[in-house]
């Protein structure tokens, strides 16, 4: 996991492209105006346009991908995301390969992650996290997660 403000990616020639050009993309696509959903990328990346209320972490999943690194980028908000390491979580389910997502169940072992607006984290595989989480109190939070996809 990596995280930091949304500018140090954009403007630090020491992050590769692979990472700064689908974050820039997809940022240049976003406008307030734009309906949630997915959207199509260069080279196989997409981003989801999410809004959604925070919630109290008992009632969220952790997750993980396989082909694909998360950029969660919050534009507006302030969201909690608990982070552990996948291989040390039993899974809650099997791992859907069509949707490049399993779930885990809930551990003590994790760390916390609080992001506000023009912040991220980057989750690579094995980087379970527990995003959707609420800070002090629910509140609406706008994000847009840019799936970068993993060399095969």
């Amino acid at each position: 996991m990596i995280y930091g403000d949304i500018d140090s990616v954009l403007n630090n020639n020491c992050i590769s492209h692979w990472l700064s050009e689908p974050v820039a993309e997809a940022l240049s696509l976003y406008s307030p105006q734009l309906s949630e959903g997915r959207y199509e990328l260069k080279d196989e990346n997409f981003f989801l346009l999410q809004r959604y209320v925070t919630q109290k972490d008992a009632g969220v999943r952790y997750e993980a991908h396989n082909r694909y690194v998360d950029v969660q980028i919050v534009l507006s908000g302030h969201e909690k995301i608990f982070c552990a390491d996948r291989q040390t979580l039993a899974a809650d389910g099997q791992f859907e390969k069509d949707r490049d997502i399993g779930f885990f169940k809930d551990t003590e072992k994790h760390s916390t992650l609080v992001l506000s607006a023009k912040q991220f984290g980057l989750f690579f595989p094995g980087d379970a996290h527990k995003p959707c989480c609420m800070v002090y109190q629910a509140e609406p939070v706008e994000k847009i997660v840019v799936k970068i996809k993993l060399p095969e």
